[in-house]
């Protein structure tokens, strides 16, 4: 008798799959931490409201998430803007309780590692920060962080304290606000937030990795953060401390520099649609160009009065379907704006616009809507009507036009459902300060690329569930 051949089972062959994938993963990793390797590759933003995060909060309702949310974007401004005098915030005192930046309002979060072996994390992604840093054991007074800490002693190998000679020390400044020498000649830093929030430590450098979505891993060696050894204020007790994006020497995408050409993107779903079912995902390298049909560009710039490690750019002015309106910049044309007046930040998530442009938008879409006025449910908005969709509402295109490039806005952009029959305009107005910002919800549905090597920002109209 004939022997009978073994049936074929794919199963069979899992180890040796197992085996090849994680030695491709590993040629990746060694690879990837050499400078000169150019790489792509991305990773999930997981949004704290969507039912999607292992950190949704099923005990607070959508409105309170909401109301904190809109509290953080305002802070967010202040937090921005506070360095020029005499200048202040609609709405906002510094008596007003409700005023103190806090990062527990915080919109995106992502997972990393640190540490030999790979100790696994979560911190918040913010562009507008220049600095990675994490609470770490010991921690002798801070926040309640409801995930494990880093115990730089037990988990890494390869975690070392940054030396304190003086000038190389002090050159993590303005990184970091303050850094000074301690007892035994290590770099301290200390981080200082609106609200008196703080987070203090030790300068550190381990290996950084990124868990890519394709399921390698991706390494920085020699990474600088900071090990927070007390913390002071509210941050967000899911989250280990912050991850900085910003344009800052020591933020995480200057670290990683040339290996991933200085380029990194994003791509933000809304966690408040029901047809998205998908995180957002952050892009680095080859995997961060934006190009096609439909891109735009426009320059990264500097402000005269501001931070120059936030992603400025130039706000020439805002068009209600074929209506537009010029920012006039304080009096100057916009043929005269040089300064970045307006920042791309991903943190917040209401837009602000100078008071004198948005009280000429807000005239503008109110033209165009044809439903009952409703009584305002959350102070910064102003204009809202009684709707139970944003569908509903019928709003008008909104362009947004940086120097160059002219970016349209869908309904899902320019209004938000903040109750269940409520829907407003999701612009607000700065008082007396001519900047702008544009915050994620405008963003929703975007890919945008920041390009530090051309100095540009991209932006190219995208389903961001399909990627």
């Amino acid at each position: 008798m004939a022997a009978t051949s073994k049936p074929y089972h794919l199963l069979s062959y899992y180890p040796t799959l197992i085996f090849i994938i994680t030695y491709i993963c590993t040629v990746i990793l060694i690879s990837f931490t050499k400078a000169n390797e150019k790489l792509g590759f991305s990773v999930e933003l997981i949004h704290r409201d969507s039912p999607n995060s292992p950190f949704f909060d099923h005990s607070t309702t959508p409105l309170q998430k909401l109301s904190s949310a809109l509290h953080h974007s305002m802070n967010r401004a202040t937090h921005f803007f506070s360095s020029k005098p005499n200048k202040t915030l609609a709405h906002l005192h510094d008596d007003d309780p409700e005023s103190e930046i806090t990062y527990a309002s915080a919109e995106h979060i992502m997972a990393y590692s640190v540490g030999t072996p790979s100790f696994q994390t979560y911190g918040v992604f913010d562009t507008g920060s220049d600095f990675i840093w994490l609470q770490c054991h010991p921690c002798y007074e801070c926040y309640n962080q409801t995930i494990p800490l880093f115990d730089l002693y037990r988990h890494s190998s390869t975690y070392r304290n940054y030396n304190c000679h003086v000038s190389e020390c002090e050159s993590v400044e303005p990184s970091v606000h303050d850094t000074h020498c301690d007892v035994v000649w290590n770099c301290a830093f200390e981080m200082r937030y609106l609200g008196r929030s703080t987070a203090m430590g030790l300068i550190a450098h381990d290996t950084l990795t990124l868990a890519s979505t394709t399921g390698c891993e991706v390494s920085f060696t020699k990474t600088l953060f900071g090990c927070a050894h007390k913390t002071v204020g509210n941050f967000v007790p899911e989250s280990s401390g912050i991850v900085g994006l910003g344009r800052g020497r020591f933020s995480l995408i200057s670290q990683m520099g040339s290996s991933v050409q200085r380029r990194f993107s994003y791509c933000l779903t809304s966690p408040y649609l029901s047809s998205s079912g998908s995180n957002s995902k952050l892009h680095f390298g080859q995997n961060a160009v934006v190009s096609g049909p439909g891109t735009v560009s426009t320059p990264l710039v500097s402000s005269g009065d501001y931070s120059n490690e936030h992603y400025y750019v130039i706000l020439e002015g805002v068009s209600v379907e074929d209506t537009k309106i010029e920012f006039d910049g304080g009096g100057k044309t916009a043929s005269s704006i040089v300064e970045g007046n307006a920042v791309i930040d991903s943190g917040s998530r209401m837009s602000l616009l100078p008071e004198n442009l948005y009280y000429h938008v807000e005239s503008e879409v109110a033209k165009r809507i044809k439903l009952n006025r409703s009584d305002n449910p959350h102070k910064p908005f102003k204009l809202c009507y009684e709707s139970e969709s944003i569908e509903s509402v019928k709003a008008p295109i909104i362009t947004v036009h940086f120097r160059g490039a002219d970016v349209k806005l869908s309904p899902i952009n320019s209004f938000l459902l903040v109750s269940q029959n409520v829907a407003c305009f999701a612009f607000a107005s700065f008082s007396e300060i001519d900047m702008g910002l544009i915050g994620n919800l405008a963003q929703i549905n975007l890919l945008v690329g920041f390009d530090f090597q051309n100095n540009i920002v991209n932006f190219k109209p995208m389903d961001c569930t399909m990627l």
